[in-house]
């Protein structure tokens, strides 16, 4: 009979996500953990130790951290209760993990984001009109695919460089692996929906990568709104960005009011707060950022793959856009519609 697997089991697949190396011996120390083989007191330990590595991994900030135990303090508690409280009976393993993610995992990290989101945007410099990190369907030229994590935050990256793949590549650390692979194949792999390895990300975005941002909409606080505002155009008809486009990038989502201020008919308060919005969005990444968002990318990636795996074998395609055959992509139905 298959069981509900343990908190702890459902951790070291975050640990396996962002490739964290805490275990020396990680092949019998990470198994007697999931197996709960550990003395009691060392298995408390090991379970604080990966959990701050996760979040060293996810370089969050001390006061983040706090906020971050409690949640999964609460989230852990909740968890475990319903494992003493399901009766599996006869299902399987497939049927009890996506009923767990589904209706437990899923909505708690939905509602843990939301509460870290009031106060302000945590992906400030995102685009704002749809949820990151997850697998997102697009379509281009009438076909439809998915495009991964991974592969939204490289593009929104290359966005901000405003050049080709190529040249961004040449102000990029070199790897110290010794790979025979060129950066920019890499990156491009990256976009095809490869995961990435953490190192990579650790190596190519290191604090002495020499990157130069061109496409980004700098605020100069000497200019004056006007003078702000027909540069904003200007970088506006210069990215090619249409009003449907700016509604997905900034939040001015109410129907006319981006047209208002593109037509000189809002007042000025709100073509300022437009020049702000735009400013916010396309802002110069510090490489500290890139490197978070790409690990937190790999992440989701990880999960959606590893998931997809688990419910469909080796038939389970992460480019398929279809819901009712790639089931791990209703777990993000607004995503799908």
């Amino acid at each position: 009979m298959a069981r509900v697997p343990p908190i702890e089991a459902v951790l070291l697949q975050a640990y396996n996500a962002l490739q964290v190396q805490y275990f020396e011996d990680k092949g019998k120390t990470v198994d007697k953990l999931k197996r709960l083989g550990l003395p009691w007191n060392t298995h408390i330990d090991s379970v604080k130790a990966v959990v701050e590595e996760l979040f060293t991994a996810l370089s969050l900030e001390p006061e983040s951290r706090n906020d971050a135990f409690m949640g999964f303090i609460e989230m852990a508690n909740v968890y475990m209760a319903l494992e003493k409280r399901i009766w599996t009976h006869a299902a399987t393993k497939t049927q009890i993990v996506w009923h767990l993610a589904a209706y437990f995992w899923v909505p708690s990290m939905a509602r843990r984001i939301a509460f870290w989101n009031l106060e302000g945007a945590q992906d400030t410099g995102m685009p704002g009109g749809r949820f990151w990190y997850l697998p997102e369907i697009r379509t281009v030229n009438g076909q439809a695919g998915v495009v991964s994590p991974v592969a939204q935050v490289v593009e929104w990256l290359l966005d901000l460089l405003g050049q080709t793949m190529d040249a961004a590549a040449c102000g990029l650390g070199s790897s110290k692996k010794g790979q025979d692979d060129s950066i920019e194949r890499v990156l491009y792999n990256w976009l095809a929906g490869d995961l990435p390895r953490v190192d990579n990300i650790e190596d190519y975005f290191r604090e002495d990568a020499m990157l130069e941002f061109k496409g980004t909409f700098p605020i100069d606080q000497s200019e004056s709104l006007s003078e702000k505002f027909e540069r904003a155009l200007l970088f506006i008809k210069r990215k090619k960005l249409s009003v449907e486009s700016l509604r997905q990038e900034i939040p001015m989502c109410q129907p006319g009011r981006i047209e208002a201020v593109l037509s000189h008919e809002a007042t000025e308060v709100e073509r300022a707060n437009f020049c702000d919005l735009l400013a916010n969005r396309y802002m110069a990444p510090t490489l500290r950022t890139i490197r978070q968002r790409l690990r937190i990318a790999r992440m989701s990636q990880y999960a959606y793959v590893e998931f997809g795996k688990l419910l469909q074998g080796k038939a389970f395609d992460p480019k398929l856009p279809d819901p009712s055959v790639n089931k791990v992509l209703q777990l993000a139905v607004e995503t799908c519609i």
